[in-house]
């Protein structure tokens, strides 16, 4: 079969209009847009499906300091919070404390405040806390304290300390 044998030139010709078909680059660029646009409507905060149980939230109350201790599962953390008086409708809170406890060998550690709605969902997560790749060197230690303002959404009920671990795989 030769390269200008009728029959392939009939082939290759059936499936030139196929080729030159620009629908699935605009299907591809409208489902683009439209989650683009769907993006954009969102409020900018991340979503969370996750809910708080009862009793890991701490009641965000007025004045100040509050003071507490929060078990994540890994770590145990001993927090204080002041909330701060506002201009406007957002929470703003002065957190410190420091990480009481890691219970696992870990290569990082990563302490996160948890702005939670009145049924416990979580609306918002900043860092609190974050020790960086292997915390746990000979050669450096890094302080386990933490002290920060954060800002949190005007929804914000109640508060939770969340943890986050890499597990060290025993290698050096």
């Amino acid at each position: 079969m030769s390269e200008h044998d009728p029959s392939r030139i009939r082939i290759r010709n059936t499936l030139r209009p196929l080729c030159n078909n620009k629908w699935p680059v605009r299907a591809a660029f409208v489902l683009l847009a439209a989650v683009f646009l769907w993006a954009c409507s969102s409020d900018g905060r991340p979503v969370f499906d996750k809910t708080m149980p009862p009793d890991q939230r701490i009641p965000l109350l007025d004045g100040g300091p509050h003071a507490g201790r929060a078990d994540t599962g890994s770590t145990v953390v001993a927090y204080e919070y002041t909330r701060q008086p506002s201009s406007t409708s957002e929470v703003v809170v002065h957190v410190k404390g420091q990480i009481l406890d890691v219970r696992i060998s870990s290569f990082s550690v990563n302490i996160y405040l948890l702005a939670l709605e009145g049924d416990g969902n979580v609306i918002l997560r900043k860092v609190l806390y974050a020790s960086g790749f292997k915390s746990r060197s000979v050669y450096f230690r890094r302080s386990s304290s933490f002290d920060k303002t954060i800002t949190l959404p005007p929804e914000t009920q109640a508060l939770a300390i969340d943890s986050e671990t890499r597990v060290s795989r025993g290698r050096k």
